[in-house]
């Protein structure tokens, strides 16, 4: 659980990140100082948007189960637009929508607990549809990825001002940076959690 926490809020705000890059990029103008105040903002503001809501969800949640009026549509239904509507709103905020929709699936409680037909067959049609979804969204990110990195990396690739081999340094130099960074920080996180189960 450490590691897909750790995995869904280092997606999160990588995504965040790479939005402020794109930002300064194109309109030239980067200060470290508000770029930082911003993204912190956004970070902690996303955060925050996504556990309140998702407070308010549970909530909701549970009042519509003691009512009696779940079933495995409404639930199905429930669990596909709240991300949509979270993320929206977050945005509205000015804060980050990834970030919000990221805190609030840690947070909320979709699963019914207790026994029963409808219990089981609620929660295995809501596995079976988030595999799907997932698989199929994991599958064309990548596809969109392999199609996109030769025509993102042809200027570079092809200007002779730059060196392929300094290009490439650079790539590998980075990418060892961001393994050993992740590798100290997951390693601190599982001693944490040790620390605090025993």
């Amino acid at each position: 659980s450490v590691l897909k926490g750790e995995s869904l809020f280092n997606d999160a705000s990588g995504i965040v990140g790479f939005q402020f890059a794109l930002a300064a990029a194109f309109t030239g103008d980067f200060a470290v100082g508000q770029a930082a105040g911003e993204f912190v903002i956004s970070f902690f503001g996303g955060t925050l948007f996504g556990l309140l809501v998702a407070g308010c969800a549970n909530w909701v949640f549970e009042t519509v189960r003691s009512l009696g009026w779940e079933t495995t549509t409404t639930r199905i239904l429930m669990e596909l637009f709240l991300p949509f509507l979270l993320y929206l709103g977050a945005e509205e905020c000015n804060v980050s929508g990834i970030l919000a929709v990221v805190a609030a699936g840690l947070f909320i409680r979709f699963d019914r607990t207790g026994v029963g037909p409808n219990v089981a067959r609620t929660n295995i049609v809501s596995s079976s549809v988030w595999g799907v979804l997932s698989f199929s969204l994991n599958g064309a990110v990548f596809i969109l990825l392999g199609m996109q990195l030769p025509r993102a990396m042809q200027a570079s690739w092809s200007d002779p001002y730059i060196s392929n081999t300094v290009l490439i340094g650079i790539i590998l130099l980075v990418t060892l940076v961001v393994i050993v960074l992740r590798f100290l920080w997951i390693t601190a996180m599982l001693r944490i959690a040790r620390d605090m189960n025993t």
